[in-house]
């Protein structure tokens, strides 16, 4: 059974795509180094770096962005009724692909009600640039990282990301929301 609502390519047009991938490419994009996202792995693999574009929580784990209108037309064509987070992830290059924790992107306010407030959430991933790193959900479907294509799935649906061997970077951008 596939858990995935839809995988979408070609999800921006290509001028837009184009515009999107070459600033968050380039060296004026900020990013914020973060530990610990492979917690089996060796010290020296094991982070990431993160842009934080939105988060509804008073006290963000990273600062917020001040370019949030870059992935507006992404936003405009999911139209959500609310936002959770818009959060980018570049993970570096390592010899081999590694595999992060299967883990739910969207917290709940209460554990007694986990279940019921996640089911109220989607999760999409926009891959930024191709390469052999990918997503995987908990039944197994695996969903290549490919530039400009989206998938969207039930934010209570495990996943996990891994890194790439074959380009310098691998990069995504998650969105929840409902």
């Amino acid at each position: 059974m596939k858990v995935y609502n839809e995988i979408l390519d070609n999800f921006l047009p290509n001028d837009q795509f184009e515009t999107l991938q070459k600033f968050i490419l380039s060296k004026k994009f900020p990013w914020h180094f973060n530990e610990y996202i492979h917690p089996t792995v060796e010290e020296i693999f094991n982070f990431q770096f993160v842009h934080m574009f939105y988060s509804d929580l008073e006290q963000a784990p990273f600062p917020l962005s001040q370019y949030q209108k870059k992935v507006s037309p992404i936003v405009d064509i999911l139209d959500p009724l609310k936002l959770n987070r818009i959060k980018a992830n570049l993970i570096p290059i390592t010899p081999e692909i590694i595999k992060d924790q299967f883990h739910t992107d969207v917290g709940a306010p209460s554990v007694r009600h986990v279940s019921e407030y996640m089911k109220k959430w989607t999760t999409a991933i926009f891959y930024i640039n191709t390469n052999n790193g990918y997503t995987e959900l908990e039944d197994g479907t695996i969903i290549e990282s490919i530039a400009n294509r989206l998938v969207k799935f039930p934010a209570n649906t495990n996943h996990r990301g891994t890194s790439c061997t074959d380009q310098r970077v691998r990069v995504v951008i998650n969105f929840n929301y409902q």
